[in-house]
């Protein structure tokens, strides 16, 4: 499922398909119609892994004064290499993955009710789900807002190396959250989300993987947004907490700097930082002459992939946006990453792993009518 995963990083990397929690306080005055184009690559030393082309459409129409409509499109092409075991003997891989999303949103005095549905389809991955988030202002001035939200999603699974067939996995999903605007420069925002999974969890595309059946996860998100009126700048923080039933924990700390340029232009730097430790059925490299290893005799559960392995990794990145007129815009946006065992926070990670890069250039238009 190693094609599901870069899949999905392809379309994270342009537009959600998933509703945003956001700070909405009224119903869109205007239409957008926006396009994006990604092109990702990652490698390791000495071969270029997997590399995607993916093209994204969204829009967004008001609907009187209290409704809004929202449609996104996702289409991505898959190509090169997936490592069977940790980051040895790369299997070729080729995949084209379809996705859809629509939402609905209604817009009260103070607050709004947004449902949605989404549907992706890959050659060897169907997925569906259904969310709903709910967002209430406590008082007049709008500056405290609780959020609740709902989701479920259901997928099939059937490898096309036929290792199994009609396989499933169902996710429930709640979260829970506050926005503060704290002063006139300063808004912060808790999110908690929990998911509960059962399922298919294994990826059938690696060698000695068998994952458990369920998988519970929870996630703490802390943001602070903070305005500087001297340059009309905007700084953008985010910390992430993520634990699961699988034994990972893993820390994110995002910090983005945007910066007015003046004729519409606007420049914007970022950094991630990241870190988890290993899965607890993690099996780490085996340093021998053969470079296999194998589970324990009487494991229940073992993989050897290397995204379930302890790691930390480093995101760069810089976007250029231009508002050109008031109806278009024009983005771009560029990202190296890194990823390292010995980077991360809870130990050195698995020395035998080759290290990994990545690289991924955006491009976007937006119309506003």
């Amino acid at each position: 499922m190693a094609t599901l995963h870069h899949s999905l990083l392809a379309a994270a990397a342009l537009l959600p398909l998933a509703p945003t929690v956001a700070l909405a306080e009224t119903a869109p005055q205007q239409g957008t119609l926006s396009y994006k184009y990604l092109d990702y690559q990652d490698r390791q030393p000495g071969e270029d892994r997997v590399g995607i082309k993916a093209h994204a459409l969204a829009l967004t129409v008001p609907l009187g004064e209290s409704w809004s409509f929202d449609a996104n499109a996702v289409t991505d092409a898959v190509s090169g290499a997936s490592p069977r075991y940790h980051t040895q003997r790369l299997t070729p891989l080729e995949d084209r993955r379809n996705a859809l999303g629509v939402g609905l949103t209604r817009y009260f005095a103070r607050g709004s009710l947004n449902v949605g549905g989404n549907y992706s389809k890959e050659a060897d991955y169907l997925s569906r789900s259904f969310s709903t988030t709910l967002t209430w202002f406590t008082d007049e001035g709008k500056n405290t807002a609780l959020i609740a939200g709902a989701g479920v999603t259901r997928d099939e699974i059937n490898p096309t190396n036929g290792i199994v067939a009609g396989e499933r996995k169902a996710v429930v999903e709640v979260l829970a959250g506050v926005t503060q605007v704290l002063t006139p420069s300063d808004i912060a925002q808790v999110i908690v989300r929990h998911a509960r999974g059962s399922g298919y969890y294994s990826d059938p595309y690696k060698a000695w993987d068998e994952r458990p059946r369920e998988r519970n996860a929870s996630t703490l998100l802390l943001r602070w947004n903070h305005h500087l009126e001297a340059t009309d700048a905007s700084v953008r923080t985010s910390y992430r907490f993520y634990t699961d039933s699988f034994g990972l924990r893993a820390h994110t700390l995002g910090l983005e700097f945007e910066q007015p340029l003046g004729a519409g232009w606007t420049v914007t730097p970022l950094l991630r930082l990241y870190s988890q430790n290993a899965a607890s059925f993690y099996v780490p490299y085996n340093p021998g002459p053969t470079g296999q290893t194998f589970p324990d005799p009487g494991a229940r559960y073992y993989t050897q992939d290397q995204r379930l392995s302890a790691f930390g990794a480093v995101t760069a990145g810089l976007k250029l946006a231009w508002q050109v007129n008031p109806a278009w815009s024009i983005d771009a946006k560029f990202e190296a990453y890194r990823q390292r065992g010995d980077w991360a926070l809870q130990g050195r990670g698995d020395p035998g792993l080759a290290p990994f890069d990545a690289r991924s250039v955006q491009l976007g238009v937006t119309h506003r009518f």
